[in-house]
């Protein structure tokens, strides 16, 4: 009589009966007791490590393809394991970082006084990053006559739009220095800029009078992953 439950452990009682040849008996029940004496402990699991993959958000990051972990599983265990992500957009200067912790169990090792199961967790870190810089549009040189009667100033419409493959527009930034009378001076005169200017989006306008001469405006547009790119017009 008894069984073994699902884990191959349990109680059995097996009754033995002798009987002699004027009929007369003798019996004994000898009790069984199936335990697992090496269960399971977490300590040869092998946890996935963190990982960095190149791409938008299109990259897979199933644990297929990111790594999950490996244990060994026997008939007296019945190991499984789960994961939940936290994800965060944009930090640490990459597109994408997702936190997984892993929670493995083995349901046969359920604490008779707490009813807890024994969990070994173990948190990975991944990170999706870009390469590819935003692309500026209508960084080009521009010649502006003026028509003031003073001859001390002009208007000048400028502005720039960009893109990116992987922030949106609204999520790419801006920022636009205007060195006054700059044109054709080398790098050690782009100290003082005249305007310096940042802003949201995926374009800059830096439209408005200038003065007679010429002028450098450095423009530059950042990704959500990393990337910057500059142009002098």
């Amino acid at each position: 009589t008894g069984s073994l439950d699902d884990c191959g452990a349990g109680i059995i009682n097996r009754r033995f009966t002798a009987t002699d040849a004027g009929g007369r008996t003798a019996s004994c029940t000898q009790r069984i007791t199936v335990q697992d004496n090496t269960p399971f402990t977490g300590s040869s699991i092998n946890w996935p490590s963190n990982v960095t993959l190149t791409g938008c958000a299109n990259v897979d990051t199933d644990p297929s393809n990111t790594g999950e972990p490996s244990y060994p599983d026997d008939i007296c265990s019945q190991v499984a394991d789960t994961y939940e992500d936290q994800t965060f957009e944009f930090v640490d200067g990459v597109c994408l970082k997702i936190l997984r912790t892993f929670n493995i169990i083995d349901w046969c090792q359920q604490n008779p006084v707490t009813g807890y199961y024994p969990t070994f967790t173990c948190q990975q870190v991944i990170k999706i990053t870009n390469n590819v810089k935003p692309v500026i549009s209508g960084c080009k040189a521009e010649t502006i006559c003026t028509y003031d009667s003073a001859c001390e100033e002009g208007f000048i419409e400028l502005q720039v739009t960009a893109t990116d493959d992987c922030t949106t527009a609204e999520n790419l930034s801006y920022r636009y220095q205007v060195f006054v009378g700059a044109l054709g001076l080398g790098p050690a005169n782009f100290n003082n800029p005249a305007v310096d200017v940042r802003g949201e989006g995926d374009i800059a306008t830096a439209s408005g009078k200038y003065p007679i001469g010429s002028h450098i405006v450095r423009w530059t547009f950042f990704d959500r992953c990393g990337n910057a790119t500059t142009c002098d017009q």
